[in-house]
């Protein structure tokens, strides 16, 4: 292999073979080999051009760290969190393996102090669940969107907020008002509540917000707890909708579908979720891919904590 005189392979492997393998530091190395600290950057970074040496993260986990920077770069993310793709394809199985990455990626970012806003969601719920506790972090969290009279036994959804408020030592701000109304004057008319009012004057003071997306069909929370019918997924499929993110749909393109559902939804504006800091998305699954897609393409989403199988297909649809 042919290098300069000055850079020759010999000197390149003695001085990697110092810094990788005697941990020596990169003064310590130009003081054994009588050159700058700079010039044995230079020839680190010339052995690994020229394949003298080569990085390799020996743990079956590698694949998962290089999926979240692939996928963090592919989409323009803060940050993407991979979860191993369980054995077991029950998709309750699967929920608990990404949430339980959430749970400590949750505890180990939320901040003393911070306004946390959340949504329903069964994986996020799961991530709660499991979440170590820290009564001294005085957190605030905020529910981002109504709740329901009813919900079947495996939408444990709504205990999001307080569970995570309990877990957090801090308080819990209801938004006490069915996520989806019948009619828009339904809608305004609970605006006017001073408890609904205290609730959503603190969505401006949220600094992160954790999220579950929904997939439109018979699946969808929101039509698991009688909030929508049959025939308004039948609408709202026709009107493109392809998910459900804080109370509010979106098509494939990251559109807001707009119009008579939107104007009876109880939650968080659009525009006011777009600008939150920190906005955390827990979800994974096969039948959930094209409905992240869409929340990315919403700006709804600055973290990513998905599956392995999820992570790889997003970044294929994502080219």
């Amino acid at each position: 292999m042919d290098t300069p005189a000055e850079d020759s392979e010999m000197d390149l492997l003695r001085i990697a073979h110092l810094f990788h393998v005697e941990e020596l530091s990169k003064v310590e190395i130009g003081q054994r080999m009588g050159i700058s600290r700079f010039k044995v950057t230079r020839s680190l970074r010339r052995a690994r051009e020229l394949g003298l040496v080569r990085v390799e993260l020996a743990s079956p986990l590698a694949n998962m760290v290089r999926l979240e920077t692939e996928l963090a770069g592919t989409f323009g993310l803060q940050q993407a969190v991979v979860s191993p793709a369980p054995q077991d394809t029950d998709p309750n199985v699967l929920r608990e393996k990404i949430g339980s990455v959430a749970a400590e990626y949750l505890y180990k970012q939320v901040r003393h102090g911070e306004v946390v806003g959340v949504t329903w969601g069964r994986t996020l719920s799961r991530a709660v669940l499991d979440m170590r506790t820290d009564p001294q972090r005085r957190v605030t969290v905020v529910e981002l969107m109504g709740g329901s009279g009813y919900l079947p036994k495996d939408f444990d959804t709504l205990g999001v907020a307080p569970r995570l408020a309990e877990k957090l030592g801090g308080r819990c701000f209801y938004l006490p008002v069915p996520a989806i109304v019948e009619t828009a004057q339904m809608r305004d008319a609970f605006l006017q509540d001073k408890t609904v009012r205290q609730t959503i004057d603190m969505f401006q003071q949220i600094t992160t917000a954790a999220m579950g997306v929904g997939v439109v069909g018979e699946d969808l929370a929101p039509y698991q707890a009688g909030l929508l019918s049959a025939q308004d997924l039948v609408r709202l499929a026709a009107q493109g909708a392809v998910c459900n993110v804080g109370g509010r749909f979106y098509a494939q393109d990251g559109q807001m579908v707009v119009g008579v559902f939107d104007e009876r939804i109880n939650a968080i504006e659009h525009a006011q979720l777009s600008k939150v800091p920190r906005r955390i998305v827990v979800a994974g699954g096969p039948h959930k891919i094209q409905a992240l897609l869409a929340t990315i393409h919403a700006g709804l989403c600055t973290v990513l904590i998905t599956d392995e199988a999820t992570a790889a297909a997003l970044i294929a649809g994502g080219r």
